[in-house]
């Protein structure tokens, strides 16, 4: 069975067994693999069972899924593959580790385990319930493109307002002469 190691950034780690045909990995609660890190989207990717192993698939995310450093829509995964979602790092392996902090995929959606392995510590899978958004306040973006953001000048402002005050003085004017013309 593959495994999916996650690093946290206190260098704690975790270790879920990738048990089914897809499972998909973000912040909803709705996930099979719910990592609430602020930098994920609520639905990021997901790996699909191959032959042998996992391919990766990224959902569209904001901040990317990436694979030994290169950014992925889809990829078929080897052995000792670092992957990174958003900030959040980890190794997908196609042996266990370590028995400590294992999980099952399967186990953490509520469905039945095919596999004896041991479910870790609840800090290591505390959730945290959203209120009415999917995007955390918190959320930052790792993209390496600024946000657009419109500048306002308030020097072109008060020359574009100048200028339509003079156009629309300059039409005044203009009926003014043409109905004394008529007269």
């Amino acid at each position: 069975m593959p495994f999916l190691t996650i690093i946290s950034e206190g260098g704690e780690t975790v270790t879920h067994e990738l048990a089914g045909d897809t499972i998909s990995v973000g912040r909803n609660d709705d996930n099979t693999l719910q990592l609430t890190d602020s930098s994920l989207s609520g639905s990021h990717a997901e790996f699909k069972a191959r032959d042998v192993g996992y391919s990766l698939v990224d959902l569209d995310s904001t901040n990317g899924t990436f694979v030994d450093g290169d950014q992925i829509t889809e990829l078929a995964l080897n052995d000792g593959a670092r992957i990174t979602f958003g900030s959040l790092e980890g190794v997908y392996t196609l042996e266990i580790p370590s028995e400590e902090g294992t999980v099952t995929a399967a186990a953490e959606s509520g469905e039945s385990p095919e596999s004896d392995a041991e479910v870790p510590a609840s800090e290591a899978l505390a959730a945290e319930v959203g209120d009415t958004s999917y995007r955390p306040e918190d959320f930052t973006s790792i993209s390496p493109f600024p946000k657009r953001t419109k500048k306002k000048d308030p020097v072109a402002n008060v020359f574009l307002a100048i200028g339509g005050v003079g156009v629309l003085v300059s039409i005044i004017l203009a009926v003014c002469a043409a109905i004394m013309k008529s007269s």
